[in-house]
């Protein structure tokens, strides 16, 4: 690959920056700029992300839900990478966090796990 060069932004790529571009009007209209989950180690407000309730393969059935506030957190890379790994500790922090965000099923599957 020469250097300078970029790949050419696909479809699914495009949506994902437009959700983006949408939860950050969306997050600024809330007046949340922070970290919400403030795990130890975190870096509040620098190298901010979207963490999803799902992975991002799950949203390709449902591209709105990859913009909907009930469906991410605003965190740090650090605390990101901490619920990243742990699908059980991603949803007691939604649940925590976005409980209207929940179906009755889905707290029953939790409540499983």
């Amino acid at each position: 690959m020469k250097s300078g060069y970029l790949k050419r932004v696909g479809k699914i790529g495009r949506r994902n920056l437009e959700a983006n571009k949408r939860l950050k009007e969306l997050y600024e209209e809330k007046d949340i700029r922070q970290c919400e989950l403030r795990f130890h180690g975190c870096m509040v407000n620098n190298y901010l992300t979207f963490a999803h309730k799902k992975k991002r393969v799950e949203y390709l059935s449902n591209p709105d839900g990859l913009s909907d506030f009930n469906e991410t957190i605003l965190a740090c890379v650090h605390c990101h990478d901490k619920i990243e790994v742990s699908r059980k500790l991603t949803q007691s922090m939604f649940e925590i966090l976005r409980p209207n965000g929940f179906s009755n099923q889905e707290k029953s599957e939790s409540d499983e796990r």
